[in-house]
């Protein structure tokens, strides 16, 4: 198989994560293929960063 083919192969095998949202006391969770949260957002203040590893590396922005 040429490099073109396989890349090719590659590419259309992939698929997508699932992602699914839950919600739990006023704060609205993303999921991708687990119940791990990958991102968060507090309804009643939804510009304020709610999870502490993402502030953590929105630190580095502010340098």
């Amino acid at each position: 198989m040429k490099p073109i083919e396989m890349y090719r192969a590659l590419q259309t095998a992939q698929t997508h994560p699932e992602v699914s949202i839950s919600e739990f006391i006023g704060v609205r969770n993303l999921h991708l293929s687990s119940d791990a949260i990958q991102g968060a957002m507090r309804l009643a203040m939804p510009d304020q960063i709610e999870l502490e590893y993402v502030q953590q590396m929105m630190m580095f922005w502010s340098i």
